[in-house]
């Protein structure tokens, strides 16, 4: 059975103490993440077919569309892009099912690699933002903390 993505978060580490992540404000799409594997060629002359050994797994990007809010999470990845931040720890909290308490949990620590602001005649402001992973992505299960 599908999983509806309403009450979906995307969250962000770093602002209180360890372990304490906070909801991204408005967010309406989450992409990724769009890990690849590479895979290096190990063919020779007597091979019949291609060959491959599996290399490192790049855990790709993960892309967020927001409402624009100037909200406090908002800035504080605003800011993360400006200075050039190291990875900070970050999350994807999709519900287990509709008005659940339980969540499908992705974490990974990101940078950010892409802040940008979009304005037109008779529309909302938006914020897309994408976040680089670096290292690995984890799942777990249960409550949102």
């Amino acid at each position: 059975m599908a999983i509806g993505s309403q009450g979906s978060r995307f969250q962000h580490a770093g602002a209180g103490s360890p372990g304490d992540y906070t909801d991204l404000e408005e967010v309406t799409s989450i992409g990724g993440p769009d890990g690849t594997l590479n895979l290096i060629d190990v063919s020779h002359l007597r091979s019949a077919r291609k060959e491959y050994l599996p290399g490192l797994a790049d855990n790709g990007t993960v892309s967020l569309e927001c409402n624009f809010t100037a909200g406090s999470e908002q800035m504080r990845l605003f800011d993360m892009f400006n200075n050039t931040s190291d990875a900070e720890g970050m999350r994807i909290l999709i519900p287990t099912s509709s008005g659940s308490t339980t969540f499908h949990r992705f974490a990974f620590d990101g940078i950010i690699s892409k802040w940008s602001l979009a304005d037109a005649v008779d529309d909302k402001v938006k914020l897309s933002i994408t976040v680089q992973t670096t290292g690995g992505v984890t799942y777990t299960s249960g409550p949102a903390d």
